[in-house]
């Protein structure tokens, strides 16, 4: 999942990033899209629309993404306070943050002119000062208001050669790509699961089959075509219907990325909103898509739900803080029902599921980013025939054809309106949608009508209030949302008259969060749902839910959360409970210890975990101990990543609780359970001619093919301060760096530091802006290998002393010509040559027509040529 900062050393120069200050983010941001579409964040909409004109709005606390140049990814996040007067708008930074990015981008010469600021700024955790503090007639740090943004302006001749290199010479606003992905690309990644369990007596050994889950990208241009399946290995003892091999998804995909649609034909994944529910279908589909990155291991869902395809492990960030670590089984989930939910925004979500697939998901819990600017159109329509599987095989039910389509539309620069129609041979459901920022919150109503065959119709709707504002001078966050949906009696999601199970007549859910200090935030989650008895017999009463919960951070990597819940089920059993959670995180040291209780469910979980780097070699340890409601566990995983492989091992102890009970007619065993899962994920890559095979591809990859100057060296590709890289060559031939996000400037950088003496590599870094799931096909070294020793004569037989020529690859014009020079006597002796025909040109020294030469494929590393005549240029 790592991805390498753009920015590079010059051929054989190393960077070593300097030290960041506490607040110093330099992940990259998502969705950010100055030029089309950007998504507004909570801080965006206080700052634009909840201000008042008449009178000075309070200051804003934003974290403000920095760019350089034209770049399209944020070097940082960094805060920043803006105030808005009657007469004025003031930004104030943390400067310590804006230095580490100026040390990177600009001349140590220009930063002395910050020396005193420095001063001023030394030893503060952080330094907010106005921005005017940075104006320079030459470094330019520009504040986009409509944005809210930084970039940074810096003209050629003052870049650091940090950065320098990657950007074309001459230009002060280049940030274009410096290699272009194949034409015809693909991988297939294959990742096995192997599992053992002591409590399986019918399997031999406990071993139960093995299983491959299969997934492939091929792109021929701009045409991508995707394919999932999955193999189980046959048993004698295991009776399957199913056959071997089952085949999963299968569309063709295709992307407008300056429009930012995406195109799908086959089987389909589209998103939905609002009372849309999402239905698999084959059929085709043109959508918004934002990210451009669909997800591997996520179904479509709604604005506040995560999906999960298969059992996962869930790391929980927020603002880039892990506070969090939860295990969930395959299906929905509710985002608003977590009880890390405080209300704040930049919410990451790190996925890992039981096969060692990995994915990181952001969200902006109850965010604002459903305004569009004026005149700007989301849109997904889709239409196709509903599939299911059906003993291994997929059926598609052409006779019941599904429309799934949603339109929304900016209409200024506080509204935005929509409508959605899902529709199929039984049932129709409408929905509208409005969305509206006020100087006194943020209004969303989102009203449904259904309609299906022999069930009559019904009603839905939606109503979202959010309001936020900071207090006091230390800028105290507080935070407040209300939401309200109802159902009528005979209102249908769509796809689902088969089951009216909709127990549900209306929810309340209304939530409030403050910070009550610097290091404290309070949060308070009030539920309270009437339902409605499906059956005249059921006994439903009243439901709620209320938890009131503490968040702090004690100091440097320790914090602990306690949430106490008071519930009542719609059965009438109501119960209190403490949900307590610690976390000690030591970033410098890569490791996290956790640990937390539900009184409630009655289950106890602590883990130790341990990942010191990312990339190849990487080995990272977790260990456990769990205690539900009295059934003990322990145990422990163990994840490495290779340079072509992906192993993860894991081993799970189970010790049942005694049964006591001397009524209980079925005896129950008492013996420790065993389980254990071992997987294996590789991949076959092909780009541009060349095959290899590395770690399973998330998204898009290269493949860096070695030529004769780097055959038989280990080369290391984006090597780290940590000593990690992220691929190497071996003997399998081609590094291959498979984790390059799409549609996102990325570096590749070749490590020379450690290669032989002497060796040529005429480029040590690359710009790579992929497509989706393409591949690029990258040669590294050099495969001009000869060194050329000759001498060149005047036409009278004299030497041709202290000229300087080039010699132009008359087989490859496109090669740079190798510059040679002569001495006094004439001799020329030069490495840079291959096994070619050459044409000589005298460009200093003298007047003399071209004279062409050839190095035969015979040659070794050293040539020695005949002299060459050169005869004087006719007049």
């Amino acid at each position: 999942m790592a991805q390498m900062p753009p920015s590079a050393p010059q051929e054989t120069r190393t960077v070593k990033e300097g030290p960041k200050p506490k607040e110093f983010d330099e992940k990259h941001l998502k969705g950010v899209d100055t030029s089309t579409r950007r998504e507004l964040s909570d801080e965006e909409i206080q700052q634009q629309f909840f201000k008042k004109s008449s009178a000075a709005a309070p200051p804003t606390v934003v974290y403000m993404p920095v760019f350089y140049e034209r770049m399209e990814t944020a070097l940082a996040k960094i805060k920043t306070v803006v105030t808005q007067t009657p007469s004025e708008l003031t930004v104030e930074a943390d400067a310590n943050a804006l230095f580490v990015i100026l040390d990177q981008v600009v001349d140590k010469a220009w930063l002395k002119k910050l020396n005193d600021l420095r001063s001023e700024c030394k030893g503060k955790t952080e330094c907010m000062v106005p921005l005017s503090r940075f104006a320079d007639p030459e470094v330019k740090i520009n504040f986009d208001e409509s944005a809210l943004e930084l970039r940074i302006h810096v003209p050629p001749e003052l870049r650091s050669e940090k950065i320098s290199s990657l950007f074309k010479s001459g230009s002060s606003y280049s940030y274009d790509p410096t290699d272009h992905p194949s034409w015809f690309s693909s991988f297939i990644n294959a990742n096995f699961s192997q599992v053992f369990r002591s409590d399986a007596p019918e399997l031999e050994n406990g071993r139960e089959p093995v299983t491959a889950s299969l997934d492939s990208g091929t792109r021929l241009g701009g045409l991508l075509i995707e394919a999932r399946g999955r193999w189980t290995e046959p048993r004698k003892e295991i009776d399957s219907k199913n056959p071997p091999f089952v085949r999963e998804d299968v569309r063709a995909v295709y992307d407008w990325e300056r429009k930012l649609l995406r195109a799908q034909a086959g089987d389909l994944s589209y998103p939905v909103t609002g009372f849309q529910m999402f239905r698999p279908m084959g059929g085709a589909a043109v959508f918004s898509q934002f990210s451009l990155r669909p997800s591997l291991l996520t179904h479509p869902s709604g604005s506040y739900e995560l999906f999960l395809a298969r059992p996962s492990k869930v790391a929980v960030y927020l603002n880039d803080r892990l506070i969090q670590i939860l295990h969930l089984p395959a299906g929905k989930h509710n985002l608003r029902d977590f009880p890390f939910a405080s209300g704040l925004n930049d919410l990451k979500l790190e996925i890992t599921d039981d096969t060692g697939r990995t994915e990181t998901r952001d969200y902006s819990y109850f965010s604002n980013n459903t305004l569009l600017k004026p005149g700007l159109n989301e849109i997904s329509y889709a239409v196709g025939a509903p599939s299911k599987d059906t003993g291994g095989e997929r059926e598609y039910d052409s006779k019941n054809t599904i429309i799934s389509a949603y339109h929304r539309i900016g209409v200024t620069q506080k509204f935005t309106a929509g409508l959605n129609f899902q529709q199929n041979r039984e049932h129709t459901v409408y929905g509208l949608e409005s969305v509206l920022a006020t100087g006194i919150g943020f209004f969303a109503l989102e009203p449904a009508y259904s309609v299906a065959a022999g069930y009559g119709s019904g009603y839905a709707g939606r109503l979202r209030y959010v309001f936020q504002n900071y207090v006091g001078k230390e800028r105290r966050r507080r935070f407040f949302a209300l939401e309200f949906t109802g159902y009528s009696e005979d209102f249908l999601e769509f796809g689902n008259t088969s089951d009216r199970d909709y127990p549900i007549a209306a929810r309340i859910l209304a939530t409030h969060s403050r910070n009550v200090n610097a290091t404290t935030n309070l949060n308070i989650q009030y539920t309270y749902q009437f339902n409605r008895p499906v059956n005249p017999a059921d006994d439903l009463i009243r439901s709620f839910a209320l938890t009131v919960g503490l968040n702090r951070r004690w100091n440097k990597g320790f914090s602990t959360s306690f949430n106490l819940r008071h519930q009542r089920t719609p059965a009438g059993a109501e119960s209190l409970g403490l949900m307590a959670y610690l976390i000690y995180s030591m970033p410098e040291e890569r490791q996290y210890v956790t640990a937390n209780t539900d009184t409630i469910s009655g289950r106890s979980r602590a883990e130790w975990g341990y990942q010191p780097h990312q990339g190849a070699g990487a080995l990272a340890a977790q260990a456990n101990f769990e205690d539900d409601d009295g059934e003990k566990s322990y145990g422990g995983a163990f994840d490495y990543s290779g340079n072509r492989v992906r192993l993860n091992a894991t081993h799970q102890v189970s010790m049942p609780e005694e049964q006591t009970d001397p009524n209980q007619a079925v005896e129950t065993s008492t013996k420790s359970i065993n389980y254990t899962r071992l997987n294996l994920g590789t991949a076959l890559v092909f780009a541009g001619g060349h095959f290899a095979i590395s770690r399973p591809v998330q998204d898009s990859f290269a493949v860096l093919v070695p030529l004769e100057s780097l055959k038989g060296q280990n080369v290391r590709i984006n090597p780290q301060t940590t000593g990690a890289h992220v691929a190497h060559t071996d003997w399998l031939g081609s590094a291959v760096y498979p984790e390059i996000p799409s549609y996102s400037i990325s570096g590749i950088q070749v490590d020379t530091k450690s290669l032989k003496p002497g060796t040529a590599v005429p480029r040590d870094s690359f710009l790579v802006k992929p497509k989706y799931k393409s591949g690029y096909a990258i040669p590294i070294g050099s495969d001009a290998t000869v060194y050329l020793d000759t001498q060149l004569l005047k036409d009278d037989g004299t030497p041709a002393g202290l000229i300087g020529a080039r010699a132009i690859d008359l087989n490859d014009t496109s090669r740079e010509p190798v510059m040679v020079f002569t001495n006094r006597e004439g001799l020329l002796r030069s490495e840079g040559f291959r096994p070619s025909r050459y044409r000589l040109e005298v460009v200093d020294g003298g007047s003399f027509d071209p004279v062409e030469f050839e190095i035969p494929k015979s040659a070794g590393t050293e040539y020695k040529m005949p002299p060459l005549k050169l005869k004087p240029r006719s007049p």
